[in-house]
Order: structure tokens, then C-alpha cells, then sequence
């Protein structure tokens, strides 16, 4: 029987915002029967419409680096690039439920899930996902951003990767990561 973590692949920037703890709802057009220890894998593909927007600008802030010198008094502004880490699993987390978002509204910026629970989703949650009525809210608990990025080839849907065969100190950072590092 081969060893391994159950992994989900999003694009950059929200496997960021999960990694920080910022966003703790990933919208998928599927639902998933699995509960549990789960990672999140940042992809390669980079969304850069929104991160120029609020509130994704102010939650991804300390990612801004200057692309040249930036000090110099006399310059008005700088060319700065966002660095995210791309195509490596960046942190784990629990999945504790997956629930079916019931209603919308565009106007007062709110969604509701599952109107038998009376699951409210509003502010910057609202804002970092896909809220649209009849996809389903992965509700994500006691995210912890790994202490370094681990290369690894995304896939598409919840994916196992295989931690036989790699070396020790990989498996000791997927498997005894108690404890957040606020920058890599």
C-alpha cells in the first residue's frame, strides 16, 4: 500500500490566502465526501486580474517586492512584482465539511450555505471566492503554512501525493508541521 497526502492544486493567488490563514472557504463546482488532513498545493497558474483589487492588495501586502531600487527619495514610485511561491505544496489544513452554497447576493455582499444551517459567508470571504448558488463551500479549520515551500506537479481535482521514496526531511515537514511561519 503506497503512503501519501490527500492534496488539492488552486491557482495563486488564493492557495496564498489559505496558507495565511486569510481564507478559510475554498468554492469548488464539485462537491467532495472526503473529511480530513488535507494540503493545499499552489499551482503554477497565476490570476493576477484581482490581486490589484480589494481586499486581496492588503492581504497579500507583504508579498510586494520591488522589481528595482525603491529607496531613493526622489523617485516617484517603483515597479514592484508579487511574490508567490508557484507549483509546491505550501499548507496543510483540516477539511471538516463540504457544503452547498443556497443563495447569493451581489448587493449586500453576502452568501448563504446550506439554508438548513443558516451559514452566513460575508466580508473578505465573500470577496475570495466564487459564491454562485448550487456550488459547494469547502469549510477549511487549523490552517498551517508549511515552513517551506515543497515542489511538487499539481493535479487537478483532490490528488494523493506520494511521500515513499522522498527524502526524510520532506517527510518530516509535511508530517510534524505544528506550527506557522508568517513569511517564507
Amino acid at each position: 500500500m503506497s503512503k501519501g497526502i490527500k492534496v488539492l492544486t488552486l491557482h495563486q493567488p488564493w492557495a496564498t490566502l489559505i496558507a495565511d490563514g486569510n481564507k478559510r472557504i475554498e468554492t469548488r463546482s464539485w462537491k467532495t465526501n472526503y473529511r480530513g488532513e488535507l494540503y493545499i498545493h499552489a499551482g503554477n497558474t497565476f490570476t493576477d486580474g484581482v490581486i490589484h483589487r480589494e481586499p486581496f492588495k492588503s492581504d497579500l501586502s507583504d508579498y510586494w517586492k520591488p522589481l528595482e531600487r525603491c529607496d531613493d527619495p526622489f523617485v516617484f514610485g517603483c515597479i514592484r512584482t508579487l511574490e508567490l511561491p508557484r507549483g509546491a505544496i505550501i499548507a496543510k489544513c483540516n477539511l471538516v465539511d463540504c457544503v452547498r452554497i443556497t443563495e447569493k447576493s451581489r448587493v449586500q455582499q453576502y452568501a448563504v450555505l446550506d439554508k438548513s444551517a443558516n451559514k452566513i459567508v460575508a466580508g473578505n470571504e465573500y470577496h475570495f471566492g466564487d459564491y454562485t448558488p448550487g456550488r459547494y463551500a469547502w469549510i477549511l479549520e487549523d490552517i498551517v503554512k508549511l515552513p517551506a515551500p515543497i515542489p511538487a506537479k499539481g493535479k487537478q481535482g483532490l490528488w494523493t501525493y506520494k511521500t515513499e521514496n522522498k527524502p526524510l526531511v520532506l517527510k518530516n515537514i509535511i508530517m510534524t508541521c505544528n506550527y506557522s511561519f508568517t513569511q517564507w
